[in-house]
């Protein structure tokens, strides 16, 4: 369960790269996701890849810089409206401009957003210091509310996208109460992303899977919340990856924020009742009901889904294991 205060020290905002954003930042954190966390000052990159050693080598942080192959492999839909130079890849300082965009761009941009493959999820980052969200597709519309980017943990702000953007507007999933609350933003406001990971999770079973697109890559057993204290049943996504101080404490190596939070708790440790999915230091309590809310998985685990996933990915949590066909979209 996430809090907006308590905790052991600090904590690191650890933002996994999008195509579009190759290097890690690491952000400011006050008082945000399980503990209070004070401020840094040296990066800090997850592993590159599964088994890879936690402490990056000085040449894992200079090619960091740059997009990998494999990076790039996963296409970017493109800033809306706009198809980027590949040059705005390699720094996340880089903005394409907006300002002067032809019917052919916004034509290119609708297109590849409606080549979504099966398993593929398109992930909305927002551009600007904040952005509105409207109940309609429409500047007349009733506005729901504005949302502060980055983040309070300084993570950028990312909605999943329900839909390809249409006309100039895109319905998203909202990460605020009631679990599972839409809107609709401007598409010129952010930039997509194609993402082909989702993680589905079985209450009945104890289970967590990871999928790249169709393909079962991990698969794990997790500790739930309790009868008092449930892991909501619904559709979210990934909104932050944290590093605790402490990789043998109570939240373990990595600690994922997602878009839900608990049914039952108002507030949790100062903070919302924010669910994460995140390590633990009691391994042998995994396949039980023991949390506040939150989805406890083992260290490896969590560590090899920190080298993998990046924000936007979805979590679909499902009492018998069956998703929702229509939650990847």
């Amino acid at each position: 369960m996430a809090s907006q205060s308590g905790g052991d020290g600090t904590w690191d905002s650890v933002v996994r790269p999008s195509p579009l954003r190759a290097g890690l930042r690491v952000a400011t954190l006050s008082g945000v996701l399980i503990a209070a966390v004070a401020g840094l000052s040296a990066p800090v990159l997850p592993p590159a890849r599964a088994g890879a050693a936690l402490e990056p080598t000085e040449a894992l942080r200079s090619e960091a810089l740059a997009p990998s192959p494999q990076a790039l492999r996963s296409a970017p839909v493109a800033a809306a409206g706009f198809r980027p130079d590949p040059a705005a890849w390699r720094d996340a300082s880089i903005r394409p401009s907006v300002t002067t965009v032809s019917a052919r761009e916004r034509a290119w941009v609708q297109a590849e957003a409606e080549r979504i493959d099966a398993g593929i999820t398109l992930v909305a980052e927002v551009r600007g210091r904040s952005i509105t969200t409207y109940a309609a597709p429409s500047d007349d519309a009733r506005t729901l509310r504005s949302f502060d980017n980055p983040r309070p943990s300084g993570a950028p702000l990312v909605f999943r996208a329900l839909s390809a953007p249409t006309d100039g507007w895109v319905e998203v999933q909202l990460p605020i109460r009631p679990n599972g609350s839409t809107g609709w933003i401007k598409a010129e406001d952010v930039l997509f992303t194609k993402n082909p990971y989702r993680l589905e999770l079985d209450l009945a079973q104890h289970q967590l899977v990871v999928f790249r697109g169709q393909a079962e890559i991990i698969r794990a057993d997790v500790a739930l919340g309790t009868g008092e204290t449930p892991t909501p049943v619904g559709e979210y996504y990934i909104t932050e990856l944290l590093r605790p101080p402490n990789p043998n404490g109570l939240y373990g190596t990595y600690a994922y924020g997602l878009s839900g939070y608990s049914p039952t708790l108002t507030s949790f440790n100062g903070g919302p009742g924010l669910i994460g999915i995140h390590g633990t230091n009691e391994p042998h309590l995994l396949g039980t009901n023991v949390s506040h809310g939150c989805i406890r998985v083992h260290n490896q685990v969590i560590t090899e889904m920190a080298g993998l996933l990046p924000l936007g990915t979805p979590v679909s949590i499902r009492a018998d294991g069956t998703a929702d066909p229509s939650a990847v979209r």
